[in-house]
């Protein structure tokens, strides 16, 4: 069984043009580790509306493929719920995000090479 102190990591936030991200460490029903996404709007394109926000838990694959695309192993994953989904690509020095649910959030590219040291968010 793994330690439930999950809780206690900071959270990881980045910030894009229309839409912010935050990448939270949880555990799955079944105790495994895993990571939150959480996709927000800036409907002003400056406050983040975190009120509007698309939670999505990952998969363990699907855990593996993100940690992937982030150390440049694998080029892109689409995340999907029969209600929302999340979509990241790897692109040339950034990470290309977006997320629907019902309603689209706006598309949000987000660099990660000036943003984390070495650009693997996913070690942190």
């Amino acid at each position: 069984m793994y330690d439930n102190g999950l809780q206690n990591q900071p959270k990881l936030h980045l910030y894009g043009g229309t839409a912010a991200v935050c990448f939270e460490g949880s555990s799955r029903n079944d105790g495994q580790p895993t990571i939150n996404i959480d996709v927000a709007p800036k409907p002003d394109g400056r406050n983040v509306d975190w009120s509007q926000k698309i939670t999505l838990q990952l998969s363990h694959n699907e855990l593996v493929i993100v940690t992937g695309i982030f150390l440049g192993y694998a080029p892109k994953i689409q995340c999907g719920r029969p209600d929302k989904g999340i979509n990241i690509a790897r692109q040339t020095g950034k990470v290309y995000l977006s997320a629907c649910s019902g309603q689209r959030i706006p598309d949000s590219k987000l660099s990660f090479s000036s943003t984390f040291p070495g650009g693997t968010p996913s070690l942190y």
